[in-house]
């Protein structure tokens, strides 16, 4: 028996800068299958790069941390890594590989600055770089089944590698919790989640994809701007699949803070029909949230929304 609650957030964060230098560094970049090829430091970067540590704490409070540059020269992923570096290829989405890099101490630290972050990102031949920590924490057992319980809490930044001025491009949170008979199955499954939700979340804001100017699309597509969590974006998707005349609905890119979805993509929709399911989204009010149709900004190819909270009633 197991439950698993899932919160997922996307948040845009900002910061200052203080470059330190280190050592140059050599990393391969690997992008799609058969995509292979040697880079050193540069300004030019490609690839995202992966600084994520990844903590467990038991239930006796005591931590054990793991992140690859602990060890540069001979850097070892680990399983939360390997997820989301398996999510991010899967998503076509270049990927740096440390080989024999030769890193400051200075940066040898499972919490490493945005800053410190960005400059060794640049280092080591990366164009952005992905920084934070993946949190496992094990949770009291749930009676009277004695179920095992684990957390996991991801926090993460997308950045700029080499700028000058450093500020967050997104900040990335995901949150879930496993319970079951088995402690290490329970860990294995809410890693994969953990990991897979965060990979995906920046292999969406990675996508070469880059609006409807990199885009041509026959139809109007729906625009859904300030979602700060995936539940949002999940509750919106199932409502357009129950209209009569939806099928299926695709998100078909990421951009500027708005993500775009399709709607019928395997199919012509007429104006007449987009715009019958535009009235009945903007006329819907979901639990804990409506949309608000940006009628100033509506171009031919994207009718933009805003997602509005709701408050929610005390009692």
């Amino acid at each position: 028996m197991k439950a698993v609650q899932v919160l997922i957030g996307i948040l845009v964060g900002f910061s200052l800068s203080l470059s330190l230098a280190v050592p140059a560094a050599n990393a391969q970049v690997f992008g799609q299958p058969g995509g292979a090829g040697q880079v050193g430091a540069q300004k030019s970067g490609r690839g995202v790069l992966l600084l994520v540590s990844e903590e467990y704490e038991g239930a006796d409070a005591q931590k054990a941390v793991r992140f690859w540059w602990s060890s540069p020269q001979n850097p070892a992923w680990t399983p939360s890594d390997a997820v989301m570096l398996d999510a991010l290829k899967r998503a076509g989405v270049e990927t740096v590989a440390p080989q024999g890099a030769n890193i400051s101490r200075i940066y040898r630290t499972a919490h490493m600055s945005m800053a410190n972050a960005s400059a060794l990102g640049a280092l080591l031949g990366a164009q952005q770089v992905v920084v934070g920590q993946i949190r496992y924490r094990e949770l009291a057992p749930v009676q009277p089944l004695n179920l095992a319980g684990l957390e996991a809490d991801a926090t993460l930044h997308l950045l700029a590698a080499g700028s000058a001025d450093v500020s967050a491009i997104k900040r990335f949170t995901v949150e879930r919790q496993g319970f079951g008979g088995d402690r290490e199955a329970v860990l294995e499954e809410i890693r994969a989640q953990t990991a897979q939700a965060v990979g995906g979340l920046v292999a969406g804001t990675l996508s070469k994809a880059s609006g409807p100017v990199g885009i041509q699309t026959a139809e109007r597509l729906i625009g859904l701007r300030n979602i700060e969590n995936a539940a949002v974006l999940t509750e919106v998707k199932a409502f357009l699949g129950q209209i009569e005349s939806v099928d299926a609905v695709r998100e078909r890119w990421a951009s500027e803070g708005i993500i775009a979805l399709e709607v019928n993509p395997e199919k012509l929709d007429s104006a007449d029909g987009i715009e019958y399911v535009l009235r009945v989204l903007e006329n819907h009010t979901f639990d804990g949230f409506r949309l608000i149709r940006n009628r100033s900004a509506q171009t031919a190819e994207l009718a933009e929304f805003y997602v509005e909270p709701l408050q929610q009633e005390g009692f």
